[in-house]
């Protein structure tokens, strides 16, 4: 299932209610950045990889320490943000195969 909000609030708010498997989040949203939506995800002890995107210029190493899985400019082509999502979550969806 795939969920698309527009505010970091309600991604969090949502990030209440469901567990995904991976969080793609915007680095500048109309009410905070998604590093907020980053760490209010963590203090809910949510531990899905977190993709940043921005269409400015995005400091990896600082995003990297953070808590970020991967950072992609926009505009972000489909393979790169489909390989960054397969990057990001193999080891969660895997969980309980005994792989």
């Amino acid at each position: 299932m795939v969920m698309a909000v527009t505010h970091a609030k309600a991604a969090v708010a949502a990030l209440q209610r469901f567990a995904p498997d991976v969080v793609v989040a915007d680095m500048r949203l109309p009410d905070e950045s998604g590093t907020w939506v980053l760490q209010q995800a963590r203090a809910l002890r949510n531990t899905a990889p977190f993709i940043a995107v921005s269409a400015f210029d995005l400091d990896e190493r600082t995003l990297r320490e953070a808590g970020f899985h991967a950072c992609l400019r926009k505009p972000v082509e489909h393979a790169d943000l489909v390989e960054a999502i397969l990057r990001a979550a193999p080891a969660r969806w895997c969980e309980g195969s005994g792989r």
